[in-house]
């Protein structure tokens, strides 16, 4: 969690520091997942580049990554000078962008969770069912 919170703060550093801005290329996302690892490691090189997309923006790709167990979106223009860290959010529907991006990637199908050593309590075709998990540890 503290490696994550490092990263976090200088993407952040980065985002509020002395950086002249330069305009970013209009057009589609074409960074590759490695052209985007390369612009992160010098900030964690430990941070894995889970997947590259277009943005909501034009001219900024949607990079997702983890760190260790966390999972976090930061943008990379298309000349791969400027990172942009922070939510996007769409001003007529007053929608945060990102937000709902990390909801969509963070979700668990739970048809797929093994649950045949689980304790059923109830009606087992019953048409709400609650997953509870403990650490045996």
């Amino acid at each position: 969690m503290t490696k994550f919170l490092i990263l976090a703060s200088t993407l952040l550093l980065l985002l509020f520091g002395n950086v002249t801005p330069s305009p970013a290329a209009p057009g589609k996302c074409n960074i590759s997942k490695k052209e985007a690892f390369e612009v992160l490691k010098g900030f964690d090189p430990r941070a894995k580049v889970t997947g590259v997309r277009q943005s909501p923006v034009e001219g900024l790709c949607e990079v997702s990554l983890k760190v260790g167990d966390k999972t976090a979106l930061v943008y990379i223009d298309a000349s791969k000078k400027n990172l942009v860290v922070g939510s996007i959010v769409d001003v007529k529907t007053k929608v945060n962008l990102t937000q709902q991006r990390m909801t969509d990637i963070n979700r668990i199908d739970t048809s797929k969770i093994p649950l045949d050593d689980a304790l059923v309590l109830g009606k087992a075709d019953a048409k709400y069912k609650v997953i509870v998990f403990d650490d045996p540890d």
